[in-house]
């Protein structure tokens, strides 16, 4: 058996299910140590197969769609000699890139040591991402409990151990 990657995306902020055949048109990019390995890889009904050597690769999907973010999040897969690894793309959509733009803005703004040449713009940029989440219809928006994440970094930047 060779091996390689089996690639397999969701729908749009939907880790739990399946992309539905003829519904968009997906890509996957892999990525080795020594740069692009393979880029724009069809993925027809959002499956593809990938024959890969054996190794450590970087992960990601492309899609296009109505207020999708057209590439994933990164996913680092390790592929052993004769193995097939199953890997899943969950493409992200505009809004949850907003989303956390503007959380990784307003952290920088009430914690400016964070970034501070970004932090002399943070507030206009918070107040136009606001403006143009608005415009995202909610059924695009990204996974309500995400946002849980930051509540750890949150806590952990108001009471920094020393």
């Amino acid at each position: 058996m060779n091996s390689g990657i089996e690639v397999f995306f969701t729908k749009v902020n939907q880790p739990w299910s399946n992309e539905q055949p003829g519904s968009s048109t997906h890509w996957v990019n892999v990525y080795s140590p020594d740069g692009v390995e393979k880029v724009g890889v069809s993925a027809p009904n959002g499956y593809a197969s990938i024959d890969l050597p054996p190794g450590r690769y970087l992960v990601t999907g492309t899609t296009n769609g109505i207020y999708v973010n057209f590439d994933s999040n990164e996913t680092i897969v390790n592929v052993g000699c004769g193995q097939r690894v199953c890997v899943t793309v969950i493409p992200k959509s505009l809004h949850s890139c907003i989303w956390w733009t503007r959380a990784a803005l307003q952290l920088i703004n009430e914690y400016p040591n964070l970034a501070p040449a970004v932090a002399k713009h943070a507030a206009g940029a918070i107040e136009m991402l606001n403006t143009v989440e608005k415009m995202i219809p909610e059924a695009h928006h990204q996974l309500p409990f995400l946002p849980k994440g930051l509540d750890a970094l949150r806590k952990g930047l108001k009471n920094p151990k020393k």
